[in-house]
């Protein structure tokens, strides 16, 4: 039984999920920007088509250290209301996941954000064993997204003064 479509990826040598709703489009890691009081969870802002979007690292958020991206890493752009990255190590594919989902050990939390495991196949992958499934929703607390909105609308301000002055 389908229990949908998943973007699978890698973070810290742990692959997971996140279903594809909740994912507004992938892009290689950009130059990042750094602001003055820039909060210290956030590796910096790209500008995603004149849009300022902050970045996070996956790894350090779900609690596996620094990860492992490299200079092709891809961003994870979230949807939602308030639009966020997340830097994973490799994205590997979208796929419907069709294994039933089981409850996560005690010990894969991943900071509380993982809420089933799931598998199936993976195209040319073939089958994939039990992976997490995140929860969009305990990615980041309610005042970690009020603070991530408030700090984009400051570096989109920011952003729009640079092009100003360059016209």
């Amino acid at each position: 039984m389908p229990i949908g479509l998943h973007l699978i990826f890698e973070v810290s040598s742990t692959m997971m999920a996140l279903p594809v709703e909740a994912v507004a489009e992938v892009v290689l890691l950009p130059r990042l920007g750094r602001f003055p009081a820039m909060p210290t969870m956030l590796d910096g802002v790209m500008n995603l088509r004149g849009r300022a979007v902050p970045v996070v690292a996956m790894a350090r958020l779900l609690g596996l250290g620094e990860g492992n991206p490299g200079r092709f890493s891809p961003v994870v752009v979230m949807g939602g209301t308030v639009s966020w990255g997340g830097l994973v190590d490799r994205a590997v594919a979208v796929a419907q996941l069709t294994r039933s989902p089981q409850p996560p050990p005690p010990d894969l939390t991943l900071n509380d954000c993982v809420v089933a495991m799931a598998g199936g196949e993976v195209g040319e992958f073939g089958g994939i064993g039990l992976l997490p499934i995140l929860d969009p929703a305990r990615l980041l607390t309610r005042r970690e997204m009020l603070v991530l909105g408030d700090f984009r609308r400051l570096a989109e301000d920011r952003l729009e003064e640079w092009d100003g002055a360059r016209a």
